[in-house]
C-alpha cells in the first residue's frame, strides 16, 4: 500500500510542478488568451482529481482542510463536460494547490518514518 500511495503522491507532485511551471509569470489575462495553456492546465487539474480520488480514506481524514469533493468535482466537469467554459474555475484551482503540496510533504514524511520504523504505523 505504501508503494502505491508513494507513487500517487509523487505523481501529484509532478502535476503540481507542471501547473506551477506553466503558469509562472503568467497573469489571468495571459491564461485566458492562451487556449493551449487552458487545455493543459485543465487536463493537469483533472488528472490531479483522478489521483486524489485514489488516495486512501485515512489520508483524506488526516487532511480535512483539503476540499476533496471540490477537487473530484472539478475533475468530473473537466473530464465529462469537454467544452464547458470554465476558465475561472480552473484558474481558481491553480491558486489553491498549497494545501495539497503540504499534504504531500506530510504523507511522504510519514511513509519514510514508517519505513525507518520497520513498517509500524505512527
Amino acid at each position: 500500500m505504501s508503494r502505491d500511495l508513494s507513487d500517487n503522491l509523487d505523481n501529484l507532485q509532478v502535476l503540481i510542478q507542471r501547473i506551477e511551471d506553466s503558469l509562472k509569470d503568467r497573469s489571468y489575462e495571459d491564461y485566458l488568451n492562451d487556449q493551449d495553456l487552458q487545455d493543459a492546465t485543465t487536463y493537469r487539474l483533472s488528472m490531479l482529481g483522478e489521483i486524489t480520488g485514489k488516495l486512501p480514506d485515512d489520508v483524506k481524514e488526516r487532511h480535512p482542510d483539503i476540499p476533496w469533493n471540490k477537487i473530484r468535482g472539478l475533475r468530473n466537469v473537466a473530464s465529462h463536460d469537454y467544452f464547458s467554459n470554465m476558465p475561472d474555475m480552473v484558474w481558481e484551482g491553480t491558486r489553491s494547490l498549497e494545501p495539497i503540496k503540504q499534504m504531500i510533504r506530510e504523507e511522504l514524511a510519514r511513509i519514510e518514518a514508517e519505513q525507518r520504523d520497520g513498517g509500524r504505523r505512527r
